[in-house]
Order: structure tokens, then sequence, then C-alpha cells
């Protein structure tokens, strides 16, 4: 499967899209069982799975069922086993040799091919014994006791207990703050009362969600109440004057630094710079698009006019608009270098904007998982509605993240391998193994125009 992030990474394609009319582009391919990477030369439509040496062994098992298979079509041997199998404890002596082939270490360790050892050396699960490693493991939770049986892949991504829902991204959350002696609360009901808060922080009121993927997307026959799930909590938190970061399994593995700085820029005292201290300046996409990639979780997006503040010969904040119709604007991207406060730079933006402009209406929107749109209200924008939750997709072989945008129904076709035009939009992923994630919406604000004295 294509890992989509590295790909891009690595050669600058995002998508199949970016693919077209390209003869055989390399992309970064991993291997379906042990994630295990590879650059692969693509033919046409081949190389999109690829199976790593060590992984292809475990596959021979798979061709020893179809052999059972055929044998059991044979009238003889079918008796012959039956006969077998229906003899008293044949069920516990079997049992009792599987155990006995696990004490031998090349058995167990032919299971185990494929399988990264390291990842085996948990602190928060043990692994117990007699497992099938080819399909599922059993785990015990050290913190809870809870045992649960799941594929070695599904645990060693996710490393989620049900029962006392900690999973690995909010175990490492907590350990930061704990290594930054920031006190914290973990699944707290008392805040919110019927929800639960991954993380809170009582002394500067933030919480903190982390949503892994897989838990917090829906397939075919998804939850009809996880579409609103992550906005309710949102404005649950905003009713409460709390600050709610919520951060998507991806962002906390890709962009672990960003989270961080978000999070502490209201915690601990960041560098600050004035505004007056630094020089108004134009940029273009291909400059702003290093400093978004740094320092927005959404990333660049191409915008017609991009303005920036220099201090000591560096970008230290920056602001993108698009002409959405005459005299109306929309502000596409507006971020600060990661750890600094630029304390009036959002202020002198807009302010050299609107007199390049003649002071036009702006609109804007703040991401409800992660902002109440303060520097907005403080700029004098005017709160209009809070959106719908929005979307994106991501396929959990490979992680792949697509956008809503990514897969319109027009352009589905060239997208996934395969398609049926008489399925909607999400039938069709649905049917491609993918699985959709809801976000929280966003806060519409508007600046209307501005009359010169």
């Amino acid at each position: 499967m294509i890992n989509w992030n590295k790909t891009h990474h690595k050669f600058g394609y995002r998508s199949l899209i970016d693919l077209k009319g390209i003869k055989r582009p390399l992309v970064v391919c991993e291997c379906v069982r042990c994630k295990k990477e590879k650059d692969i030369q693509l033919r046409s439509k081949q190389g999109f799975a690829w199976t790593c040496p060590a992984c292809i062994s475990l596959s021979r098992s798979d061709k020893i069922s179809e052999q059972l298979k055929s044998n059991w079509q044979d009238k003889t041997y079918r008796a012959n086993q039956l006969t077998k199998k229906n003899q008293e404890d044949y069920k516990k002596n079997q049992s009792d040799l599987s155990k006995e082939r696990w004490k031998t270490e090349e058995y167990a360790s032919k299971l185990r091919t494929g399988i990264d050892q390291e990842r085996l050396k948990e602190d928060k699960f043990k692994i117990l014994e007699s497992t099938n490693w080819q399909q599922q493991i059993t785990v015990r939770c050290l913190t809870c006791g809870f045992v649960n049986s799941l594929t070695p892949q599904r645990h060693f991504d996710n490393q989620y207990c049900p029962k006392c829902h900690i999973s690995k991204g909010q175990r490492e959350i907590s350990e930061w703050l704990t290594s930054l002696e920031i006190p914290h609360t973990i699944n707290d009901w008392n805040i919110l009362k019927h929800k639960e808060l991954d993380i809170f922080l009582p002394n500067h009121n933030i919480a903190i969600e982390y949503h892994g993927l897989y838990w917090h997307s829906e397939s075919i026959n998804g939850s009809k109440n996880i579409k609103e799930s992550h906005q309710s909590k949102a404005i649950a938190c905003r009713d409460k004057n709390i600050r709610l970061y919520q951060i998507f399994e991806h962002e906390w593995s890709k962009q672990k630094d960003l989270v961080k700085s978000m999070i502490l820029l209201n915690i601990l005292s960041p560098k600050k710079i004035d505004a007056r201290k630094t020089t108004f300046i134009k940029l273009q996409n291909n400059e702003a698009k290093r400093f978004f990639e740094a320092n927005h979780l959404q990333g660049h997006r191409n915008a017609k006019h991009i303005y920036g503040l220099i201090y000591d010969k560096e970008l230290v904040i920056a602001i993108s608009f698009n002409e959405i119709k005459r005299a109306e604007y929309e502000i596409i991207r507006l971020a600060s270098k990661q750890g600094h406060m630029i304390r009036g730079g959002a202020s002198k933006l807009i302010a050299n904007f609107d007199k390049l402009f003649n002071s036009p209406i702006i609109h804007t929107f703040a991401d409800l998982r992660h902002s109440q749109g303060t520097v907005y209200k403080t700029l004098g924008f005017l709160e209009l509605s809070v959106t719908p939750p929005g979307y994106f997709y991501y396929h959990p072989n490979g992680n792949v993240i697509l956008s809503r945008q990514q897969c319109q129904k027009h352009k589905l076709h060239k997208l996934l391998e395969h398609f049926n035009n008489a399925a909607s939009e999400t039938q069709n992923m649905f049917n491609n193994g993918f699985r959709r994630v809801w976000t929280a919406g966003n806060i519409k604000f508007i600046r209307p125009k501005l009359i010169s004295s």
C-alpha cells in the first residue's frame, strides 16, 4: 500500500491525481503485513500493494489452507478426520500440543517473522503466551488488567485498552506533560458531566482530546452519532470557557513538535516579538509553503495574496487571502512561527492589507478542534455561525489520508481501484476500504467593510 505522506515528502506526489501523465513514477510502498517500506516504480495500476520477502513466507500458510480444502473434498479423507476429531479429549490434546510447540523457539520465531521485535518491549501491556501471530494476539493491559484479543498490527498501531480507554497517543501526551511537571487528569468525567475529556489541565483550563483514526472513524455500518461527537464536545468546552485541543492520530505522529508548540503557547511563556519591530513584505506561494508546512496543521494552500512580517531577517508570521467575489476576500491561512507570539502581528497584517485593497469585506473560519477564534474577535470580526462538521477519509492499511476535496465523486475513477459510477462518493470510498473521519466544523467570521472617516 502506498504511504502518501512519505511519498509526498520524498518524491512530491500527494495522491494518484498527481501521478496523472507521469510514466513509471516512484512512490514509497509499505508491506501490507509488517509495514516495512520500499521505493516502488508504478507501472499503470500495478505496484499498489507490496509484501516483503519475510511476509511472503507467512503467506505459504494460505496455500496450505487451499490444499486442506481440496483434501476435505475427498470422502475418505473427510471421514478419517471426522473420526479423529470426534474422539474424546481431541481438542485438549491439540491445545496441549500447540502449547508445547510454542515452547520451541524455532517454531515461535517462524510465526513471529515480519514482526518488529523492538515493538514487543511494552511496559503498558503484557503479550500472553500461546498466541497465533498470523491472525490474533492476546494482550493484558497492565493498567487495569483487561485481556483483549486482536491482530498484532492493530495492537502495535493503537496500543489501546477498551476498558480504561487509554490509547498510545493519549499516554504519550500525558507522559510529555508529566515530564514538564504540568498537572493534569486522565479520562475526566467531572468537567463536562456526561462527556469524557481525555486529558484536562486544571491550572490552565485546557483540555486535550486524542483521536485515534480507527476508533474515531466510521465505516459503512458506522454509528449515527459519530458525525456530531467532535463538534458537540468542542461546543461544550467553549460554553465552559475551556480551551480544547482535539488532535488526530496522524497529526500527533507526523507533526508532534507543532502540536506541542500550539498547546504550550497557552501554558508556558513563548518568545514574544512586538509587531512594530517587524517589516511587512509580500510573499510568493513557494516561500509561504515552507512556512505554513512547518507552522500550520493544515499545511499550505495556494493563494493569490500572501503577506508576512520579518523580524531579524526571519519570517515570523504570515497570512494568505483569496478573492471570493468583488471586494470580498477570505483568509486562507494565518500562522505564527512555532513557539513565538507576535504581539499585534495579525493586526499589522490586516491593517496593511486594508491599505492595499481599500478595507474590503473579509471572511474567515476558525477550526473548532483547536480554536475559538479569539484573534479574529480581537480584530473586530463578527461571529456569524458554526458550520456543520466536515470530514476526510483514511485507509487503515498504510494510514492514507485523503481530504474531502480529493474525494469528490468526479475524481474517484482516477483515484480508486474499484469505482462504481452508480454508487455515491461515500459508498465508493467504503467499498475500497476507506473509513470516514468527522471533524468539529468551523466558526464562521466576517469583518465588514471599513468606512474611512
